[in-house]
C-alpha cells in the first residue's frame, strides 16, 4: 500500500495475501485512515467500489468524489480531509473537495471563443461536450458536463 495524503493505493497481491477482497481492503484501509492522528484531520472516505456504484451522498461533495472516479485506476480509497488541513506547504493542492482547493485556470483561445473573463461556473466536465460543440459532433456517450455557450462566438461569426 501507497498513501500518496490523502489517497491510499491498494495492491491486490498485499490484500489476498490477507485472505481479503477488494471491497474488504478498502474498507479495512478507510477505517485505518480514519483512526490516524487527528493532525490529519480526515472526516471519511470513499473506496473505489463504492465510486464503481456511485454510492456517494446526494451532495456536492460525493459528486466531487464521484467525478474523481476512474474505472481503470487501480484499487484505492480516498480520505476526505478537513477543510484547510492538508499536507502541503505549497498552499493548495487539489485533494480536498472544497471550493478554496478546487479552483483551476481555464482559458480558451482560437477563433471559436469570445474574448473575455467569465465569471460563470465551469468544471473540467465541462471541456469534452464545449469541444465537441465547436467541432459540430456529438459530446461523448458518458459525458455529463455542459456546452460553455457563454465563451463561444455565436457560429455564424466563425470561419
Amino acid at each position: 500500500m501507497a498513501l500518496d495524503y490523502p489517497i491510499a493505493w491498494l495492491g491486490q497481491p498485499e490484500f489476498q495475501h490477507l485472505g481479503m477482497n477488494e471491497t474488504e481492503a478498502e474498507e479495512a484501509v478507510g477505517n485505518a485512515m480514519m483512526n490516524l492522528p487527528m493532525e490529519h484531520g480526515f472526516r471519511g472516505f470513499y473506496t473505489r467500489a463504492q465510486l464503481a456504484k456511485g454510492n456517494v451522498p446526494p451532495n456536492e461533495t460525493g459528486r466531487r468524489y464521484l467525478h474523481s472516479y476512474a474505472p481503470t485506476k487501480t484499487w484505492y480509497v480516498f480520505a476526505v480531509p478537513a477543510p484547510y488541513a492538508g499536507d502541503s506547504t505549497r498552499g493548495a493542492d487539489h485533494t480536498s473537495p472544497y471550493n478554496y482547493d478546487t479552483h483551476v485556470p481555464l482559458a480558451f483561445y482560437g477563433v471559436a471563443f469570445r474574448p473575455g473573463l467569465y465569471a460563470t461556473h465551469a468544471e473540467p466536465v465541462d471541456l469534452a461536450p464545449t469541444l465537441s460543440s465547436i467541432l459540430g459532433i456529438n459530446a461523448p456517450s458518458s459525458s455529463i458536463g455542459r456546452v460553455l455557450t457563454e465563451a463561444l462566438q455565436p457560429t455564424g461569426d466563425r470561419p
